[in-house]
């Protein structure tokens, strides 16, 4: 069995120092390089939505959850006005959660993190 793979060997060997190795051209990786760029400009990535957006969206947000954590339902004078209070019932949506300490932690140490990002993302394009 060895000896026919031996057999093989030599002959690959022998194939090889007769066909000898083939050298490219001078300008090859040059012309390798033209043809693999492309001919039209690159477009810079654009987000969809600009960071003055997620600004007004995260405000948005913010304020929306704190309204609704410090507004009572009985003190919202619109719903007083247009007796629509009677109908509608609105209840902080908060008053009866209760979170065990961990998950208190990770939510805090998830938002930090959340935080840093983009610091860490300036910071990085800043060095390069």
């Amino acid at each position: 069995m060895e000896e026919q793979f031996k057999n093989i060997d030599d002959i690959a060997k022998k194939l090889v120092q007769e066909a000898g190795l083939h050298q490219p051209s001078a300008h090859f990786m040059e012309s390798v390089m033209k043809s693999v760029t492309p001919k039209t400009a690159i477009q810079p990535y654009k987000p969809l939505l600009s960071k003055r957006a997620w600004v007004f969206i995260v405000l948005g947000f913010v304020s929306m959850m704190f309204a609704l954590y410090i507004v009572p339902a009985t003190d919202f004078s619109l719903l007083k006005e247009f007796s629509v209070a009677e109908y509608v019932s609105f209840k902080n949506p908060f008053s009866e959660v209760k979170m065990n300490k961990t998950t208190v932690y990770g939510i805090v140490f998830l938002s930090l993190f959340m935080l840093q990002i983009p610091f860490l993302k300036h910071f990085l394009e800043k060095n390069r």
